[in-house]
């Protein structure tokens, strides 16, 4: 294992550790904590460094109000993040349900808190009045005395009711209380702009994500390699052959899904063995027979780059990587299986499997997402990429047009040709007599090469249960 995994586990254990303490802490003791304890005086409060999470139920309740204690107090001056999220019914049977926010209509009754939406998070300070919290809401303190927290329901209404919030208080930076410097760089955390990254200290924009990793140091909206760009210079001989890799600041660059840099260059090279001199695109005129070449295809004295241990590809002059639109597989419709069904868009079907292949120029940054759409598709449909299992078409068991996404990992992907298949499955309903194969029909099918919200975990195929099933993929 190396150094800085092993570094990572030891931070993750510390952190874990350190939020059993303070939450055991807080439901052990019996005197409420003030907001403002900084146990280890690093500058940053326990209650930001690992937050206290509880639950506040809507009912079932004989209470006149519900509300739930917090187990913090604050000061007049004291401010405090909450965040919330679930939701709660007003009824059991028949009531609407709502998140945090609450709702614009309610019962002919005041809740709680007249001014705020009915059923929506509220809160209050010592004996001071309701407040709307909502699903978040950073608290400035006017009063001192300990937080309670409730649903607003009409008073003496909650019997019936069901569901809860969990309420979030404190920054939740994931740095130990009990210790002022978390990862170890010498710097205290409530001083350090990335304390739980023992490589860095800054954090020029404030948003939680130190320089080191932040594509966008000072939220500008450009990004740090568009702003601060480099320049090096690329030797064309040498022995063995040393190749420079620059580096922004002395802490590397990072690229997000969503970054595609662009890259240029200038210069001419010389080859004297052959009275040759050529520009960054290479010389496409002359004669590679025989020649064993970095990137084969590419003209003679082009300039290549690679991503860490990725392909190889043409930079030339100029050179962007990534694709910052999605690029479009297909736009017919097609029709996969065994039957034909007159009243569909496609009445035959076009075989069991489909393939469908595109080309790129260059390798892909960051995971993809193949996005098309899927009318019933009742059975276990595969996609494979570049003879990879990559996922499963989602299932969709209305007569309908349903939008269907799959993650796909960047290492699927080829510089070049590329051909994603599509598999129907095996008919596994009792009733279909006339079909073995899964009918459905796909359409509109694109890769979006710069999603931000999407991390391909595992590929793999899981069997969970107690049972030994043969028709499974995974019988065990």
């Amino acid at each position: 294992m190396s150094e800085m995994k092993t570094q990572l586990l030891k931070t993750a254990a510390k952190r874990l550790f350190a939020a059993f303490l303070l939450l055991t802490a807080i439901h052990v003791s019996a005197q409420p904590i003030p907001v403002s304890t900084d146990t280890d005086n690093d500058g940053l409060r326990d209650v930001d460094e690992v937050s206290v999470v509880i639950d506040v139920p809507a009912g079932p309740s004989d209470d006149f109000i519900l509300s739930v204690t917090t187990g913090l107090t604050l000061e007049g001056g004291d401010s405090l993040l909450i965040r919330a999220t679930g939701t709660v019914r007003a009824d059991v049977s028949q009531g609407p349900s709502s998140g945090p926010n609450g709702l614009s209509t309610g019962p002919a009754f005041p809740p709680v808190q007249p001014d705020a939406p009915f059923l929506s998070l509220i809160g209050r300070i010592g004996s001071g009045e309701w407040f709307f919290v909502g699903s978040e809401l950073l608290l400035d303190a006017t009063e001192a005395g300990e937080i309670r927290l409730a649903v607003n329901e009409v008073p003496g209404s909650y019997a019936n009711n069901s569901g809860s919030f969990t309420v979030e208080l404190g920054r939740g930076l994931g740095t130990r209380p009990d210790d002022p410097d978390t990862d170890g760089d010498g710097v205290q955390d409530g001083d350090d702009g990335a304390p739980l990254d023992p490589l860095d200290t800054v954090d020029t924009d404030g948003d939680g994500v130190g320089n080191r990793v932040d594509p966008d140091d000072d939220n500008d909206g450009l990004f740090d390699s568009e702003e601060i760009g480099g320049t090096l210079v690329l030797p064309a001989t040498g022995t063995p052959l040393q190749i420079p890799v620059y580096q922004f600041s002395d802490q590397g660059l990072f690229l997000q899904p969503a970054e595609l840099p662009i890259f240029s260059a200038t210069g001419i090279i010389a080859d004297p063995a052959i009275d040759a001199t050529s520009t960054p695109n290479g010389r496409s005129d002359l004669n590679t027979n025989g020649l064993v070449l970095t990137l084969p295809g590419a003209p003679l004295y082009s300039l290549l780059g690679r991503f860490a241990h990725g392909e190889w590809v043409r930079l030339g002059e100029a050179f962007q990587f990534g694709y910052a639109s999605p690029v479009e597989i297909t736009d017919r419709t097609y029709h996969l299986g065994d039957n034909t069904v007159s009243d569909w868009e496609v009445p035959l079907a076009d075989g069991v499997f489909l393939d469908l292949p595109f080309t790129l120029d260059g390798p892909v940054l960051g995971a993809a997402v193949l996005r098309l759409e899927v009318w019933s598709t009742l059975e276990d449909n595969r996609v494979f990429l570049n003879g990879r299992f990559a996922g499963r078409l989602c299932a969709n068991r209305n007569s309908s047009w349903t939008a269907c996404e799959i993650p796909l990992a960047s290492g699927l992907f080829r510089s070049g040709q590329n051909l994603i298949r599509i598999v129907a499955g095996n008919e596994q309903n009792p009733v279909e007599q006339l079909s073995t194969i899964d009918d459905f029909q796909i359409r509109a099918a694109t890769i979006d090469f710069v999603p931000s919200h999407y991390r391909v975990i595992d590929l793999g195929t899981y069997h969970l249960g107690d049972a030994v099933i043969q028709a499974f993929e995974i019988p065990a």
